[in-house]
Parts: C-alpha cells; structure tokens; sequence
C-alpha cells in the first residue's frame, strides 16, 4: 500500500550522505517506516522520551551515533506543538547541518504544514518529504531551488555550487509563485548573501539581503521572525561596513518584526543591538542587551549553543573594556573550552577566542603571551578566510600594538603597514577599522618623535571616527584594538 514512499525511502537511504529529509505518516507509521532499515540507522522516538525542547538531549544522542548510521528523529509532533516550539526548533537548523549527516524526521501531516509556516529556515532545508498514505494530504514535490552550507570555512565552495542559480534566482518572477517556493527561494538568497558576507563583499550580500527581506514581508508580513531575521541580516551587512548608525535602524527593525520576546532571533537583534553600543564605547548599554539575549539563548537554545557561547564572548569582551580583567579572562577562556571542544581548534570562533584572550593579556601587560595567541588567531584567520579578508587587518592591528608596547617600533609599523593595505582595499579608507590603524600608525610617529609625519594621519583618524562613532568618550591617548 505505502510501495511508493518505502522505495523513495531506500532510494534516500542508498544515496544520500548528508542532509534533512522527512517523512510525513501518523505516529505508528513513522515507527514502521523505520523497521526495513533498522541495520543502518538509529532512532530517537519522542513518544518514548520526552526530552526538554531545546533538543540538547537529541543533539548529544546524535554525536554518539555511528557515522555510518543515519537518524530518524521520529514522532515529532509531541515536541513541536506550541508556535513558539516551531519558531525554536527553525533555529537549531545549521547546529544539524553542520553534524554532515543524514537526518530523517518523522511528523504528521498537520506538522509538516506547520513547520513551513513557522519555521521556514529549517524547512528550506529539506532535500525530499516522502508522504505515507495514511497522510492525506498532496504530496509537495522537491524544492526547485538548492540550498548549500554556508560556514565561512566552506563559502568558496557555496558560492561555486551557487554561480549558476543566482542569475536564475534574481531574474526569477517570484510574485506569481506558490508562497511554499518563494519562502525556499527568499532562503537560497539568503544563503548566497551569507556567503558573499562572508569572503567580505558587502556590497553584493546587500543586493541580494534587500531581495530577501522584499519576498519575506510579501510572504510572512513585516511582524514575522523570517521578516526579523532579514532586517538582522542587512543590519549586520552596515555594521561589518562600519555604518553603525545604519546597522542599529535595521537591528531596531529586527526587534520589532519579531513581536514575542521569547525567540531566539530576538535574542539575535538584542545582540547585535548590544555590539554597536559596545562599537560606540556605551558598555553599559552593551551588557544589558547581551544580558537580555544571553536569557533567551540559554533557555531556547541551551548554554553550550554556539550562538549562546557567542554572547558569553561579548560579555567577555565588555568586562574587558570596562577594566575587569580577571571576569573577562574567566569567561573568555570558558568559551575557548567550549569552541575547542565543540567545533575544533581550527574554527574561526576559535580563532576568535584566541584573539579576545590575547586582548586581555595585552590589558594585563602580559605582551609575550598577547603576541603568541594572536599569531595563533592570525594563522586560523588566514587559512579560513584568506589573507586579504578585511577582518585580517585587525589582527596585524592588534600584533602591532604589541610590539609597539614592547618597544620594536620598526617591527609594528611593519604589521600596521600590511595591516592598512588590507584595510584600504577589502573596506575603504573610511571604514572605522581602517581609521584605527591611521591612528596607531599616528601614535607611532608621534612616540618616535615625527611630529609632522604624525599630526595628518591623526586628523585623519579622527575625522573618521567622529563621523563613525561620535566624539571620543574620554581624551585618553593610547592605542586601538
């Protein structure tokens, strides 16, 4: 009777090495689906559990499974039954993906309904939806439009795999399609701007960021978490371009698409809310919206989530400003156990915490072992993103502070030189990073006596920052990190 769905089952099974696929039955069905292939797969039937809804419990089961295996999550209907269970679990999406295996998930039809209403960005996902006939409803064909992993670790590869459906996708008539393709088609462009974010070409993941955000509010209105998380996304694309004023509009937009405050992309624009007022020296203000997000994040998505270890980073980070070395320390090397242990020691977050730590050393006084991890970011940094990646400029930066502070001035300037070229070309001569290293380079020449060499580059600087950040909270000289 189900010959149909088991032969597509097997077909799946006997192809696939990674990837989302479901399979649409009632409870007892799902469970029969599964028996042909007991040998190759592992099980984690809900109805038998009743584990907590922010997954952990399933995602530690997972890590322990054979490679081999894949796994059936079955029964999810008794964990995804509140909305806001859906809008959770659309975020647990890329911490899966990113475990490069194949996951089968077992729903009713009434859920799988659902689940591309509510929780759209794990719903693009899905490669194959195979439909048991005791679900009665038609049968949705595959997505016509792909969908790769975007990590920065592999976003040369996206974007290959990406080249040839992004001319079809922009010049596709998306307001005459089924709202189902153009949800998946909002979510492909979404992922080829996170690539082009990624190798730092602003520019062209705006263009497509101001496409997605146009089908979202056409699809799920303008107060909808699929809506939010465009208006995150465009944010983000002004902050890394040093548009601060421009990155809060947008995150402030975030916030108030996302209506409830018990989702976990509201804790992302609370975030990212926080990270300009921590660009703009406000620290205070920055705890408080990483406090609020860190409340969502822990509760929603579980402390050793890598979105919630990155909130635990910036709170790290504003203890360090704030002069409370040891409380940043304790946290920071808290996050680097995490990330180690979690993503692996070649991670860019890793890298991220090597960075970070080294900052508070360098605070401390302690420049030999500031300098050691930052060389250690430094090669991570420039194996993961290449060598001309703008976010590379900070690091040469921050190992010419270093030496500055050691004395060895020819060697700093050195670093500050291959910094500013990285800087002037992959940001622009008015990007807030860039004017930092006119200032350092400024420092320099002042401490060494070039007075007239020093006094352009500090104008220059300064009339950067003011126009970036505001006027200067304090009138300290020192050097920029």
């Amino acid at each position: 009777m189900n010959e149909e769905a088991f032969e597509e089952l097997s077909y799946v099974l006997d192809n696939a090495d990674k990837g989302f696929f479901v399979v649409v039955g009632m409870p007892d069905t799902q469970c029969d689906a599964v028996r042909p292939y007991a040998s190759r797969s592992a099980v984690y039937n809900f109805s038998d559990t009743g584990e907590s809804e922010n997954f952990s419990e399933m995602q530690l089961w997972a890590r322990r499974q054979g490679r081999g295996k894949a796994l059936f999550i079955l029964n999810l209907q008794v964990m995804l039954v509140e909305d806001i269970d859906l809008r959770n679990f659309n975020l647990i999406r890329d911490v899966l993906a990113r475990m490069d295996r194949v996951w089968v998930f077992g729903m009713t039809a009434e859920l799988e309904e659902r689940l591309f209403l509510l929780a759209p960005d794990f719903y693009s996902y899905v490669r194959v939806k195979i439909v048991f006939n005791d679900a009665p409803h038609k049968k949705p064909e595959p997505f016509e439009f792909p969908n790769y992993f975007t990590s920065a670790e592999e976003s040369h590869n996206a974007i290959l795999a990406y080249e040839p459906i992004e001319e079809k996708l922009m010049s596709f008539e998306w307001e005459n399609a089924p709202k189902e393709q153009q949800s998946s088609m909002a979510q492909t462009l979404s992922n080829i701007a996170q690539v082009y974010y990624n190798q730092g070409k602003y520019e062209k993941s705006l263009e497509l960021c101001d496409k997605v955000l146009l089908i979202r509010e056409a699809v799920f209105g303008k107060l909808h978490v699929g809506t939010g998380d465009a208006y995150n996304r465009i944010g983000d694309v002004y902050f890394n371009q040093g548009e601060y004023q421009k990155a809060f509009e947008f995150y402030g937009k975030a916030l108030s698409a996302c209506v409830t405050d018990t989702h976990p992309v509201t804790a992302t624009a609370y975030d990212n809310i926080a990270s300009v007022y921590y660009k703009m020296g406000e620290y205070e203000q920055a705890l408080n919206y990483y406090n609020k997000a860190i409340l969502i994040k822990e509760r929603v998505l579980g402390k050793e989530h890598p979105s919630t270890i990155n909130t635990y980073n910036s709170i790290a980070l504003v203890y360090c400003m704030q002069g409370d070395y040891e409380k940043a320390l304790e946290l920071h090397t808290k996050v680097l156990t995490t990330r180690e242990r979690i993503l692996g020691k070649k991670h860019l977050d890793t890298a991220i915490s090597y960075h970070n730590i080294a900052m508070v050393y360098s605070h401390q006084g302690n420049y030999k072992k500031a300098l050691d991890l930052y060389n250690k970011a430094l090669m991570i940094q420039e194996t993961v993103l290449g060598k001309e990646h703008g976010s590379i400029a900070l690091s040469y930066n921050n190992i010419g502070v270093e030496y500055c502070k050691q004395g060895d001035y020819e060697k700093a300037l050195t670093f500050y030189n291959k910094g500013l070229t990285i800087a002037e070309n992959a940001l622009g001569e008015n990007h807030p990073d860039t004017a930092r290293l006119y200032y350092n380079i400024a420092l320099l020449s002042y401490e060494q006596g070039k007075y007239q060499e020093s006094l352009p580059l500090f104008l220059k600087a300064h009339k950067i920052l003011v126009a970036k950040l505001g006027e200067p909270k304090c009138n300290k000289v020192h050097y920029f990190y």
